[in-house]
């Protein structure tokens, strides 16, 4: 089973899914991970560049389509990503179509607190506009992909672990 757990960067996903899988069980994975690993195994070096968007998903969905079957994972990425201009870009319907997600997890926080995570964690001072819509962004996508999927969502903070336990446990009944 896949669970994919969403949200912009600084929001807190990666410390999130760490305790998710402890408690579940599930095994962690962020997308860059992943998408690092198959460009590698392809010889493309590392491709975390914002002009590669359909490169990085189509290494994701390679990954995710040769892994499905080896145990339960909680996948860490994006609804939504910048491009190279920093304009929004939604992560295709396609794309969760191929990943199958039993589930979506929407991680969310205020515009503050990830200003000030980005600050403190990549030294870069991001537009408040540009986070906010980031975030707005995010949120609308995940329930646009829940939607066309029909599958499960839930939106919750960092802090939020029994309430995706209790989710994570619902969809493995």
């Amino acid at each position: 089973m896949i669970i994919f757990v969403g949200g912009m960067h600084g929001v807190g996903k990666t410390t999130f899914c760490k305790k998710l899988a402890e408690l579940t069980g599930f095994v962690h994975r962020t997308a860059s991970e992943v998408i690092s690993e198959e460009s590698k195994s392809a010889g493309f070096g590392n491709l975390k560049v914002s002009s590669r968007l359909n490169d990085n998903q189509n290494r994701l969905v390679a990954w995710v389509e040769r892994n499905r079957d080896s145990g339960d994972i909680l996948l860490d990425g994006h609804f939504a990503l910048l491009d190279s201009n920093r304009q929004v870009y939604g992560v295709e319907l396609d794309v969760f179509r191929i990943i199958r997600p039993a589930g979506l997890i929407c991680i969310n926080a205020s515009v503050g607190l990830v200003l000030d995570r980005l600050e403190k964690r990549d030294g870069v001072v991001w537009p408040a506009e540009l986070v906010e819509n980031m975030l707005n962004s995010e949120r609308n996508l995940a329930v646009a992909t829940a939607s066309g999927l029909g599958v499960p969502l839930v939106i919750l903070s960092g802090d939020s672990i029994p309430s995706a336990v209790k989710f994570v446990n619902n969809l493995m009944e």
